[in-house]
């Protein structure tokens, strides 16, 4: 969501991607396996433009199944967000980027505010080359386990080799891509996930279950032409971690992952690190 659609819009590199993204993984606890199923939806749409800037909204769905899984954990977790992302050009080279979310995440079993969750921050991009482009930022969000602040480095950077570009945002989504031709590409993309969903059945008020997740991705992908792409791959997750929280403290301080002061222990948690598959189909508009 960050540097790939931001510095798109004010360098014109590729349109902002809509699409659908399934990711599949095994979780082993104790003697049972688990089973993993997340599907990621996202529609992205320019809201407003001018020659100097531009506002776009993203609608956002996503659904953690958690199969197998003990009963306290829930079944499938789900997220209904949408964000907005306003891109002013400052000169031919510089550019500064707001951005902010906000959305429903919970079991869904019940509606509350107390499933709400926002982010927002802003990112200062500077075009150094045709070849290189920085920006550096700051994101705040308001996660049920408390406040979490991500500093956010993104680049853009094409190697002498036409063939290779780094790009993405750090520490969340830097991406290696290698070329083969003007329809496929070969990727490799660390991801890190930090997710929070309420329970809000009867008798769970204030509970939630914290996601995270860090995962090495290898990918496929092939365009079908100007407006369609398909991804598929298969990953490592470095860290898989679902735990179970009681209540939240909303004056504790996470930086990105790491809680500032005393760590908060959960009631129980399911830990395990293995394969992940996943494919994933874009579609960029014409507009």
């Amino acid at each position: 969501m960050l540097l790939v659609f931001l510095s798109q819009l004010v360098y014109g590199q590729e349109k902002v991607s809509s699409g659908l993204n399934l990711n599949y993984s095994l979780v082993h606890y104790n003697d049972t396996i688990g089973h993993v199923r997340q599907i990621d939806i996202k529609v992205t749409s320019p809201i407003w433009q001018s020659t100097k800037s531009r506002l776009s909204g993203t609608l956002s769905y996503n659904n953690v199944s958690l199969n197998d899984f003990p009963a306290v954990f829930g079944a499938d977790l789900q997220g209904l967000s949408f964000g907005l992302n306003w891109t002013g050009i400052i000169n031919p080279n510089e550019a500064l980027i707001i951005f902010g979310q906000a959305g429903i995440y919970s079991d869904m079993k019940n509606l509350s505010s107390d499933a709400l969750r926002e982010r927002l921050g802003f990112i200062y991009l500077n075009k150094h080359s045709d070849r290189f482009s920085l920006g550096l930022g700051l994101s705040y969000g308001k996660q049920f386990y408390g406040n979490q602040l991500i500093p956010v480095i993104a680049v853009i950077y094409h190697f002498d080799n036409e063939h290779w570009r780094l790009s993405g945002a750090f520490p969340e989504s830097p991406k290696l891509t290698y070329n083969l031709s003007g329809r496929s590409a070969l990727n490799l993309q660390i991801s890190e996930q930090f997710a929070s969903y309420r329970l809000t059945a009867a008798g769970d008020s204030g509970a939630f279950i914290k996601d995270t997740k860090v995962t090495s991705l290898f990918t496929y992908e092939y365009k079908f032409s100007k407006l369609c792409s398909l991804a598929a791959g298969v990953g490592y997750n470095m860290r898989q971690k679902y735990e179970l929280y009681k209540d939240g403290d909303s004056s504790q301080w996470y930086f990105i992952n790491t809680p500032i002061g005393n760590k908060p222990m959960p009631v129980t948690s399911i830990v395990h690190n293995g394969l992940q598959f996943h494919i994933g189909l874009a579609f960029n508009p014409p507009f």
